[in-house]
């Protein structure tokens, strides 16, 4: 009989290998199931100074200061209508003990939290997809998976105490519950791509995000620690007569665009319909990568909690199954 884990994690993105080391270190048994195959291209390249208190708590802040990526100290919002601009200095925050982050290319990035995660001892497979998760007397108890490449015969069920759904925009647990809903405020097209030789405005910071707001759209430009930059703009997808104009720009148009990863054409521009891709811009670049490994955190406290204590009052909150 094969061993139960006390988690599954579907996912190997932050939030995945956030809780994947969160239990590792607490000494609990872990597997994280990743379909991809990292490094890998992603957006979501911004972060917020609360991801940093996390990163000391997971033991990766010094691999990630190591790593080089470039430190933001705030945000340049500008409307180019009216030519307003507003700072925004995270040292004059709610909290000023953290007053930067991290500028990071998610495919190095993402790479190095799950390479840490495996560090700290959790079991990582790679080009593994989770078909379903099994359930029993309405209690997840572990997943079917299948290998790249796998046979039809080559389906492997994987048990454990816990399921973590840090699957992301695939959502595997709320398909399967019927639980997933779009915010029809969140339908938004986007565009982007990575670009060098980009001229920093006068009045920012270099090493900020910057973000420009014209006629409905809202763009970011976030540079990074080898002098490209990633340039996006998010847009209603009723609107996509914007795609050419924002294609059309002497400013974009004349910027030579770069590969985020050498497997990537020269010219990466992704475009994305019907709610999905901005998804992850209104989530993870802006506030959602602090947040999901946040909420990773949090999840692992409740199933696996450091103290009588706090399993006591989890337990009283949460009623009978959570032992």
């Amino acid at each position: 009989m094969s061993a139960v884990y006390d988690a599954v994690v579907v996912g190997g993105g932050p939030g995945g290998s956030t809780v994947a080391t969160a239990l590792a270190r607490a000494r609990r048994s872990v597997l994280v199931l990743e379909r991809e195959k990292f490094p890998r291209f992603h957006v979501g390249e911004s972060l917020l100074p609360f991801s940093l208190p996390i990163f000391d708590r997971l033991g990766v802040h010094e691999k990630i200061r190591a790593a080089g990526y470039q430190t933001k100290y705030g945000a340049f919002f500008w409307n180019e209508t009216n030519g307003t601009t507003r700072p925004v200095v995270f040292a004059e925050a709610r909290d000023p003990n953290h007053p930067m982050a991290y500028q990071v290319k998610r495919a190095d990035f993402d790479d190095l939290l799950l390479r840490h995660a495996a560090s700290c001892g959790a079991e990582v497979r790679e080009e593994t997809a989770v078909e379903d998760v099994l359930f029993e007397g309405g209690r997840a108890v572990g997943v079917r998976v299948r290998a790249k490449g796998g046979a039809a015969g080559s389906v492997e069920e994987i048990r454990a105490r816990v399921v973590v759904d840090a699957s992301g925009q695939g959502a595997l647990l709320s398909r399967k519950l019927g639980l997933r809903r779009f915010d029809p405020k969140l339908k938004r097209a986007a565009l982007f791509a990575h670009y060098a030789d980009l001229v920093w405005p006068a009045g920012s910071r270099p090493g900020d995000i910057l973000l420009p707001i014209d006629q409905g759209v809202w763009y970011w430009i976030i540079p990074f620690s080898d002098g490209t930059c990633s340039v996006g703009g998010v847009f209603d997808p009723a609107t996509a007569e914007l795609v050419q104009q924002l294609r059309a720009r002497p400013d974009v148009a004349a910027l030579p665009a770069v590969p985020p990863m050498p497997s990537v054409p020269v010219l990466d521009v992704r475009f994305v319909l019907e709610g999905i891709e901005i998804d992850l811009f209104s989530v993870v670049s802006t506030i959602g990568t602090p947040i999901d490994v946040t909420a990773q955190e949090l999840r692992v406290e409740a199933f696996f909690p450091a103290d009588d204590a706090t399993r006591e009052a989890w337990q009283r909150l949460a009623g009978p199954g959570t032992d």
